[in-house]
């Protein structure tokens, strides 16, 4: 061995939100943080927005898996269709410092929206990084 981890051992996919609407909020379930360094959520559109139109991608943190006390971590990150349009393909990222723990905030979640007036067809995958131990 060369000294070097997989990849697979060092992330977590997890599916958050799938083939939903977000014109109207939608929020994945809560899971715990505990044990890992970083998290990516990544949100994708099959409906193309028009222009000027936005699809955000934003981080929640709870005290437990219900959702307890949720409140938003970290900032937003947005996408804004170009004068031609398209798809949103966005990422958004955190650590594991940023979460409230001194007030027992351990779980993380992914809430994503559009403003499109139409229906905007997403997903969005929870990717959990650099793990305390192994997968």
């Amino acid at each position: 061995m060369d000294g070097h981890s997989k990849l697979t051992e060092r992330l977590l996919f997890e599916p958050a939100i799938y083939n939903v609407d977000i014109t109207t909020d939608r929020t994945s379930d809560y899971r715990s943080a505990l044990g890992y360094d970083q998290f990516v959520a990544h949100l994708v559109t099959a409906t193309e927005l028009a222009s000027g139109e936005v699809a955000t991608v934003q981080f929640m943190q709870a005290t437990d898996s219900s959702g307890t006390g949720a409140k938003v971590l970290g900032s937003a990150t947005t996408y804004t269709a170009p004068v031609a349009g398209g798809a949103a393909d966005i990422t958004a990222q955190i650590y594991q410092d940023q979460l409230d723990t001194a007030n027992d905030f351990d779980h993380i979640a992914v809430k994503v929206t559009s403003d499109k007036s139409g229906a905007v067809v997403g997903y969005a995958n929870l990717i959990l990084g650099d793990p305390s131990y192994s997968l």
